[in-house]
């Protein structure tokens, strides 16, 4: 039987959906028609640059602290119109929220995703024979008893 490998595979299509979501945040204030709150506006900015940041070092060459910074931005973004008081007003809160939860919900998929290779290693490397981790070992100097 086949199984489907598509949510165990890392795709470049991630990487840019997570770029396009970093530019959406950064847009967010703009696209609600709220920019009267100078804080709102540069957090909305700073975060969007982030992710959209972070976004293009994982399309580089994705390691794990990329996919951690950018689920730490998504938490940042959904706490943000409770930390900025603009919870109770406008459609920017709801933004904030889903586009924080898409950032976190690609996130964590691409870490699942490069997480799971390092396991499937990490247990071939476990049955390797004896013979077979003696051999690949290199050489080192030898320890003999002590007295």
């Amino acid at each position: 039987m086949s199984r489907i490998s598509f949510f165990n595979v890392h795709r470049t299509f991630e990487d840019w959906i997570s770029m396009l979501i970093g530019v959406l945040i950064a847009a967010s204030p703009w696209l609600t028609q709220q920019q009267d709150n100078p804080a709102v506006l540069g957090n909305a900015l700073l975060v969007g640059l982030f992710v959209f940041g972070l976004a293009q070092l994982t399309y580089a060459g994705p390691t794990r602290w990329e996919e951690i910074g950018e689920i730490a931005c998504g938490f940042w973004l959904i706490a943000s119109p409770f930390t900025f008081e603009y919870v109770g007003s406008g459609s920017l809160r709801y933004w904030h929220f889903l586009l924080g939860a898409a950032v976190m919900l690609i996130a964590v998929l691409e870490l699942w995703q490069d997480w799971t290779p390092v396991v499937a290693s990490f247990d071939r490397s476990q049955s390797k024979s004896a013979d077979q981790r003696s051999l690949s070992m290199p050489a080192g100097p030898s320890v003999g008893p002590l007295m």
